[in-house]
Formats: structure tokens, C-alpha cells, sequence
């Protein structure tokens, strides 16, 4: 076996101090995404089941990897945690998806969420006018290069 030596054992500190932080900044990121699925009435369309069950499964083999492979419980605790927060949003979008699907068999629907009018003005480009002086079936140049002849404005 080799030794260790100083420097590395710093980087390894280093490394594992990242992760720690890392990670446990991490646990902070899924509760927006928790409040915004809870608050869903559209059956939180907008959250893939899939990629959210794939974390879920990932943090679930590290928790198996951590305790059976590396023997750290750190490492398991880290992707415990990690898991519930994977496991929570999957579960809610689960949730949601199923009251909206009841609701629209039922015909009764729940309302859907609305986009603010300034978003709908930015996401659409705006509606082009034709200028009143020019013909739509001419170029402005095909006058023979006196294009400001027939123009208020050049």
C-alpha cells in the first residue's frame, strides 16, 4: 500500500470539504422546486417524471454504493438526503399529476395557471405593419435607385 503523502491528503480534505458544501447547498435547490410543484394546478406538466425518477434512482444506488462499497457513512447520509429531496418532488408531481387527470375526467378541471401579460408580450415578436407608402409587391430599390422619390421620409 502506499503512503499518503501531506498534499494529498489536504486535496482529499479539500474534495471532501467541496462536497459537503456542494451537497449540502444542494438540499436548499429542491425546495423551490417542491413549493412550485405543491402550488401546481395544471398537474405540474412542466416537471419531467422521468428525470426527477432517474435522480431518484441515482441517489438511491449511492446510498447502496456508500454503504456497501465504500463503507462512509457521510457519503450515505449525503445521498440520503438527497434522495428524500428526490423523492419529494417526484411524489408531489405524482400527486398533482393524478388530481389533474380526476379533475379533468370529471369534466370539472382545475384552473390552469395563467402567464402574466407582460410575459405574453415578451414571448410573442411584434406584429409588423407594412409601410402605408410602399407597394408589398416592390422592392424599395426598384425605381431605378431613386427610392425617395415616392417617400416622405428616406
Amino acid at each position: 500500500m502506499h503512503d499518503l503523502t501531506d498534499s494529498s491528503l489536504t486535496t482529499a480534505a479539500a474534495i471532501g470539504w467541496f462536497y459537503l458544501a456542494t451537497n449540502a447547498m444542494r438540499v436548499f435547490t429542491y425546495l423551490p422546486q417542491i413549493v412550485a410543484v405543491w402550488r401546481s394546478t395544471d398537474g405540474a406538466r412542466a416537471v419531467s417524471l422521468f428525470t426527477w425518477g432517474s435522480w431518484l434512482v441515482c441517489n438511491g444506488s449511492a446510498i447502496l454504493y456508500g454503504a456497501v462499497v465504500v463503507h462512509d457513512l457521510f457519503f450515505v447520509l449525503i445521498a440520503s438526503v438527497n434522495f428524500c429531496g428526490c423523492t419529494c418532488v417526484t411524489l408531489i408531481t405524482l400527486q398533482r399529476r393524478l388530481q389533474w387527470r380526476r379533475a379533468q375526467q370529471r369534466g370539472d378541471g382545475l384552473p390552469r395557471q395563467t402567464v402574466a401579460p407582460q410575459a405574453l408580450q415578451a414571448a410573442h415578436p411584434p406584429v409588423l405593419v407594412a409601410h402605408p407608402l410602399r407597394s408589398p409587391a416592390r422592392r424599395p430599390d426598384e425605381d431605378g435607385g431613386s427610392h425617395c422619390k415616392h417617400r416622405l421620409a428616406c
